[in-house]
């Protein structure tokens, strides 16, 4: 699953949580964060639901949309 850098900051910013608070509230590691947010990692579901949680958004709100082949 990868997230969206832009979505995901600008749900940051709706939440007023900082890096430190949203690391603490959805348990993951400083580095996952930093690579979500350089858009350079892939996340298991079960992260991007902890980090939509944490953000109050649905992950949905998160992620591109996967890209239909024709």
């Amino acid at each position: 699953m990868v997230i969206n850098p832009q979505k995901f900051t600008l749900a940051m910013a709706r939440a007023c949580i900082s890096s430190a608070e949203l690391r603490e509230m959805a348990s993951v590691s400083s580095v996952t964060l930093m690579n979500i947010q350089k858009g350079k990692q892939n996340l298991r579901p079960v992260t991007a639901g902890r980090l939509a949680r944490a953000l109050c958004c649905d992950v949905t709100e998160l992620i591109d949309p996967p890209i239909k082949e024709a």
